[in-house]
């Protein structure tokens, strides 16, 4: 294990309410296991690192080595699979064949999946030519309806859902039909292709909801707060591209890089609602740009990410397209550096990182010194316009020279209008970052505290791993597994993360996720969800069935709910 001495660095190793000091935390200093090169010369030279300018090339170029990033990652053996049932209707399996495929198939996909009930499993595909197809019947609605979950054959192999009978969801045009078919992004590397559904017979949500998420759930989280409701956020949004090419000391791509998309594109299939930025200003351009990395014995070592420039018109451009959500980006403060010493700005250059936020279109008009966590959404979106948010810590606000800090009627906040609580587990083994998260999410949400929940579920280099080890966005692959198949079942009323932040973010899980949150466990649409939503109505599911498949039924639900309980005590203990 190796352990240095840090100054000021990334927040995560610096998280007061995680009882880690800096000085304690373990650095992420590099990884040469990422297939790329590693210059050990500052940007830009070593009298000014990180004066190259990130151009629209530069960032076209990071996109295609991403992809070929993505495809590198598709294994030909095995994929991972993720169902999540939010809806108050017990799934039956009523068909399933596979061809070169392990023969467990049968047994992989559950015969019986619960309403509420995480599950999440390994299809073993041996080789391209596998393929295997799923049915699951939703029991009790009043048409008959199902749906049919195929694994194609081809390198990668695609998964799909196509919709059966009486199927609908809330999509755009021809989408969410009868019929339809949802693409589940495994062409996009993610580490479990999950099919969502979420409401009830009538208004169900899935993969397919519009791209304006929040605006489609007015009528479900309208009425309710921050406070109340899950929203996705990006770890480290901006650390998707590597600024002019090169880290900084020994900061490269396998241990700064974070993300694998553009923060567009994070926004639009990704379903993001906050973002996380680090901010470094470039002393001669006075150029600002996205940041990851760590002093140690005095030196920085990281990487600049995406120009604030790119940044901003991404934004723009997003709210342009799709209008109506709610963006808050969070900006932290002791992560906003100049790019000499990479010592903490001064007032003047937050003064200028403020001005370059200024450019950001659709920006709230809010109150001065009101808790944001506790106006209700439809405030701040209800009008179908979007409303974009930047928060910022109060003491680095202070005698800024000019006109000061820009006030809540132009946008601009601190924690002190929203202030939150974060856990980070900075760990690397996902069983424990597990555990650990699940007991602080119990602890903290009992008596649901006044301040937002942050949930940093994601995984951390550690000691040689850091040098030699796997690329943080790899080592996230796990986390994701373990946010499908396990973390997603502790959360029921009252108790989940306001902000769920992850690395890696591919497809549209963490959106799924967080929809399904807040159409049953805030909204309270699902029933009560395998009584996580104890106070929810009860919905009216017609019996179908017969007498033994009934009973069947009934018996296989006693076995699985045992086996939750088992599990989710062993998680918590």
């Amino acid at each position: 294990m190796i352990r240095v001495q840090l100054e000021n660095t990334d927040p995560e190793l610096a998280e007061p309410a995680n009882g880690v000091s800096p000085g304690q935390a373990t650095s992420k200093i590099a990884n040469f296991n990422d297939n790329f090169k590693v210059n050990l010369q500052h940007i830009g030279g070593p009298d000014e690192p990180g004066s190259v300018k990130n151009t629209a090339a530069e960032e076209a170029h990071d996109e295609r080595v991403n992809k070929h990033f993505m495809r590198q990652r598709q294994s030909r053996e095995k994929l991972m699979v993720g169902l999540v049932n939010g809806t108050p209707y017990t799934w039956k399996r009523i068909g399933i064949e596979f061809n070169d495929m392990d023969r467990k198939m049968s047994q992989t996909f559950r015969e019986i999946i619960l309403p509420g009930e995480p599950f999440a499993a390994y299809a073993y595909t041996h080789d391209k030519k596998a393929k295997a197809m799923v049915q699951y019947e939703l029991v009790g609605t009043s048409e008959k309806t199902w749906f049919t979950l195929r694994i194609s054959s081809g390198e990668p192999h695609q998964v799909t859902v196509e919709y059966g009978g009486a199927l609908e969801t809330v999509a755009n045009g021809n989408e969410g039909k009868r019929g339809s078919v949802v693409d589940l992004n495994v062409d996009r590397g993610v580490a479990c292709a999950t099919f969502y559904l979420t409401g009830s017979e009538g208004r169900f949500l899935s993969n397919d909801a519009p791209v304006n998420w929040m605006h489609t759930m007015l009528e479900e989280i309208g009425n309710h707060t921050l406070r109340e409701i899950m929203l996705p956020r990006s770890h480290h949004a901006g650390m998707y591209t590597l600024n002019g090419g090169d880290g900084v000391g020994f900061g490269g791509r396998g241990n700064t890089w974070t993300q694998d998309y553009s923060v567009y594109d994070q926004l639009k299939i990704g379903g993001v609602r906050v973002i996380d930025s680090r901010l470094v200003l470039t002393r001669r351009d006075k150029k600002v740009f996205e940041s990851h990395g760590s002093k140690v014995a005095g030196a920085w070592h990281g990487s600049l990410g995406v120009s604030h420039d790119s940044m901003i018109k991404q934004i723009n451009r997003f709210n342009d397209e799709y209008p109506g959500e709610l963006i808050i980006i969070d900006v932290d403060g002791r992560e906003m550096r100049d790019n000499k010493k990479f010592n903490q700005l001064d007032a003047a250059g937050v003064a200028h990182v403020v001005e370059s936020f200024k450019r950001l279109k659709h920006r709230a008009v809010l109150v001065p010194g009101e808790d944001i966590a506790q106006i209700p959404i439809n405030r701040l979106i209800g009008d179908g316009k979007s409303a974009v948010i930047i928060r910022m810590e109060e003491y680095r606000t202070r005698n800024l020279p000019g006109e000061g800090y820009p006030s809540a009627t132009e946008g601009f906040i601190t924690n002190n209008e929203l202030p939150y609580h974060k856990h980070w587990s900075n760990m690397d083994n996902a069983e424990k970052m597990l555990k650990d998260q699940t007991e602080k999410l119990l602890e903290y949400k009992d008596g649901r505290f006044r301040q937002l929940y942050v949930s940093d579920f994601l995984l951390t280099q550690k000691g040689i791993a850091v040098i030699f080890g796997n690329p943080i966005r790899v080592l996230n692959e796990a986390a994701w597994k373990k946010l499908i198949e396990t973390f997603w079942g502790v959360f029921r009323k009252d108790v989940f993360p306001n902000w769920l932040a992850m690395d890696a973010i591919r497809g549209g899980e963490l959106r799924g996720i967080a929809m399904t949150v807040n159409e049953c466990l805030v909204a309270k649409r699902c029933g009560k969800l395998g009584n996580r939503a104890p106070d929810a109505e009860d919905i009216k599911v017609r019996q179908l069935l017969i007498v033994d498949d009934l009973a069947s039924i009934q018996n296989a639900n006693t076995s699985q709910l045992a086996h939750i309980t088992t599990s989710a005590n062993a998680t918590t203990t």
